[in-house]
């Protein structure tokens, strides 16, 4: 089950790999999950007061709650399976497009557009009813009589919750000139949070990544030196584009039965794509690219930084358009 949300809560703090990077996320979490633990126990004691030392604070009943406080814009309309309609909230797509509004672009450029993007979503993972189990009166508790002694728990046996924010882009840019060339400019980033409630774990992940992409389109190259004779000419085209992108992956995990944290994965990963496209007829085009990427582990271990390259040359026949001629 799944849900469009507004997260946000922690999403601008600044991730390393070093112990004191990111604890601010688990002394919030804490925080959270101290406000609530008091919250059920104070309804145990009016309801049920001989179960109120069968819940401890890292029990799923107080980490689900919790974990929405923590993170969620808001919790309203969760307390059960299925989620009410009313706890959507909506995500945004924002696109602006420049044309005439400023001389230097009316000048120089076709348009000038700036997007921004955001999708949150919550989960809610292998969820099932609990069978046996008897709903505590005036709480969202429930209780179990077993071999091993009474428990007290959610309603439902759910075996874990997330939440994936993402800003795609966070800002982006995309220049059109009337020359032919094209540039684009995006920041994007990306936060995961996953629950276990039965391991008391939490694992965020997180993916702040920049990226640089310029282009040049000319419909005949042969207008460089012959202007006059290829006026109006198709063939002999040329696209030339460029791509840098630069990003960084963390991903730690928080024991929350013992508040420590660990990171599990850090990475720094560059990547630079050349490509170009060369229409010699109707018929044949030509393509050279070159893939070049680099991966710099931050973490020890059985990782080693690597370096990946590639690059070939491609030809492309268009069977489409010699048949046309033939016929």
């Amino acid at each position: 089950m799944q849900m469009t949300t507004i997260g946000l809560s922690g999403l601008w703090q600044t991730y390393g790999a070093s112990a004191d990077e990111g604890q601010e996320i688990l002394e919030a979490f804490r925080k959270q999950q101290q406000y609530v633990y008091s919250e059920l126990r104070g309804q145990l004691e009016r309801s049920a007061p001989q179960l109120t030392e069968q819940l401890n604070i890292n029990n799923p009943a107080v980490l689900l709650p919790a974990f929405r406080r923590s993170f969620m814009l808001s919790s309203y309309g969760l307390q059960s399976i299925p989620h009410s309609l009313l706890a959507m909230l909506p995500n945004w797509n924002i696109t602006y497009t420049l044309r005439e509004q400023w001389p230097f672009i009316k000048k120089y450029m076709n348009n000038l557009t700036l997007r921004h993007t955001y999708r949150g979503i919550y989960r809610t993972n292998n969820y099932d009813e609990r069978i046996g189990w008897a709903r505590i009166a005036g709480t969202n508790l429930a209780t179990e009589q077993g071999q091993a002694g009474t428990r007290v728990s959610t309603l439902e046996d759910i075996s874990s919750v997330s939440l994936t924010e993402t800003f795609f882009p966070l800002l982006g840019a995309d220049f059109n000139f009337k020359s032919g060339l094209t540039l684009s400019s995006q920041w994007r980033r990306t936060r995961g949070l996953n629950l276990g409630l039965s391991t008391a774990r939490l694992i965020q992940s997180l993916n702040n990544e920049w990226s640089l992409a310029l282009g040049y389109h000319i419909k005949d190259i042969r207008q460089l030196w012959q202007p006059a004779k290829t006026k109006g000419s198709n063939n002999h085209g040329l696209r030339l584009k460029a791509d840098w992108s630069w990003g960084t992956t963390y991903s730690r995990i928080y024991m929350l039965g013992n508040g420590l944290s660990q990171l599990n994965l850090g990475n720094t990963t560059k990547r630079l794509n050349l490509s170009a496209d060369y229409e010699l007829n109707k018929y044949i085009s030509l393509r050279g690219f070159f893939e070049w990427q680099s991966d710099e582990p931050l973490t020890t271990g059985l990782v080693y930084p690597t370096v990946v390259r590639s690059y070939g040359l491609s030809i492309k026949l268009s069977l489409d358009n010699l048949t046309r001629r033939l016929k």
